[in-house]
């Protein structure tokens, strides 16, 4: 299993039809790069990923997304500079101001 590799820092998991992101979540400490587009990553399963105290890289392109979580589980990501959520159905223009102080948003 994933917990057995806690030194872990960049986790590609792409088209692996991940639907949970619980077994993600604070245990890998050294984490900066995670990969999980082309899955089936549900809306909720942010708060879990924002446990992961250094990353830096999200990439969650083409998971069905039509919203994020509201500010208090996106200031949970402190260490990120780059998210990308192309070919997502998230059209909320508010949420993409409060995602502005990112340096990098695809």
């Amino acid at each position: 299993p994933l917990s057995a590799l806690p030194a872990l820092q960049e986790l590609r998991l792409a088209c692996n039809g991940v639907q949970s992101v619980a077994s993600l979540d604070g245990r890998f400490q050294r984490l900066r790069s995670l990969d999980l587009s082309y899955n089936a990553v549900p809306m909720d399963a942010m708060a879990e990923l924002a446990k992961i105290p250094f990353l830096q890289e999200l990439d969650l392109t083409c998971n069905h997304l039509s919203r994020l979580p509201g500010p208090e589980v996106l200031q949970g990501f402190r260490q990120l500079e780059r998210l990308c959520l192309e070919r997502n159905q998230i059209d909320d223009p508010e949420l993409l101001v409060s995602l502005s102080s990112l340096p990098q948003l695809q």
